[in-house]
């Protein structure tokens, strides 16, 4: 992460795919500046422990259980922290748009995009 590598760096991962969220504990467990505080699969959870675990990034899927991780983004606009990396299969640019006008600051596309977002945490 840029500015970040050498810092402890507070993770926290909202996804509803239980094989991607272990695959995404697994790969940051591996990553020596990288603390995972946390996990979410619905965007409600989502907003709620983002809040407790106070993270510096939070890796964020679009598709939920209960909603869209566009509510989760809505919930923390114009909040100082944390960061948001957005992580979906629904990669279109108009998405896109909405994502980092709501605060995002990277987009990945979850079918080719895993291992970018590692170099970018890496």
């Amino acid at each position: 992460m840029p500015g970040f590598r050498k810092l402890r760096t507070k993770v926290f991962v909202v996804e509803d795919n239980a094989v991607l969220r272990d695959r995404y504990a697994k790969e940051l467990g591996e990553l020596a500046h990288v603390e995972l505080c946390g996990v979410a699969a619905t965007a409600a959870a989502a907003v709620e422990g983002i809040e407790r675990a106070m993270p510096d990034l939070v890796i964020l899927d679009l598709s939920l259980k209960d909603s869209s991780g566009l509510d989760v983004l809505r919930a923390n606009e114009g909040k100082a922290k944390p960061r948001f990396v957005v992580v979906t299969s629904h990669a279109e640019a108009s998405i896109e748009k909405v994502c980092l006008e709501l605060g995002a600051e990277r987009f990945f596309d979850k079918s080719n995009g895993f291992g970018e977002l590692m170099d970018y945490l890496g």
